[in-house]
């Protein structure tokens, strides 16, 4: 199935294979491992891409300032994760 998404700046964007939210996927410095961020920016958001490249982004330290949109790793607002991690299924999540 092809798949044309693209995000609110026009990127193109992929599904997570776990739930099917829409995910943009990243090269992280200085580690070179690759990340699905949610595609909107958020104020909480602890991942920021670089200002040259917007297909590389790296992680902010606790407190670090940053001026510009900030997004947040798919891992870790994904409801499925748990089966990506391997872990059982949540108590109280839907089936």
């Amino acid at each position: 199935m092809a798949d044309s998404l693209l995000d609110s700046q026009g990127r193109p964007l992929k599904r997570c294979s776990w739930c099917s939210a829409p995910v943009r996927w990243v090269t992280m410095v200085p580690s070179g491992r690759k990340n699905p961020l949610d595609p909107e920016p958020r104020s909480d958001g602890n991942v920021v891409l670089e200002a040259h490249n917007d297909s590389l982004a790296k992680a902010l330290k606790r407190f670090e300032a940053h001026d510009g949109p900030r997004f947040v790793s798919h891992w870790s607002s994904c409801p499925e994760a748990w089966r990506r991690r391997g872990l059982p299924k949540p108590a109280g999540s839907a089936p």
